[in-house]
């Protein structure tokens, strides 16, 4: 399965680590998102905008790992398509927060 990441998970930020065993895919953005930025990254749902971010290909141990960070913290798992760099398209799980929208892009991108 395929896992978006955006904030604190990415490349050289401080939860990384927890990705350990995932195969890196590429850059990539998912379309309809845009970020809040308030201490940590968070991603909600916004017509029009999009979020830049990584895409691994992860198994059930490293999803696992990520779901005891982002859940107790209130992100829910979605599955959404993002689109490569390079143009293909892929179904990814994000971690989102629940219920949340904006009419407005705030930001693409985070950076650690």
């Amino acid at each position: 399965m395929y896992l978006f990441v955006y904030g604190t998970l990415k490349r050289g930020c401080v939860n990384h680590w927890l990705l350990q065993g995932a195969e890196y895919v590429g850059e990539a953005y998912a379309p309809g998102f845009t970020l809040y930025v308030d201490l940590i990254p968070y991603a909600v749902r916004a017509p029009g905008c999009m979020v830049e971010g990584e895409v691994y290909e992860v198994g059930e141990e490293v999803v696992e790992r990520v779901d005891q960070l982002e859940f107790p913290a209130g992100y829910a798992r979605a599955r959404i398509r993002v689109v490569l760099k390079d143009g293909r398209r892929l179904a990814a799980w994000i971690y989102i927060y629940p219920e949340a929208r904006s009419r407005i892009c705030l930001a693409e991108r985070y950076q650690c």
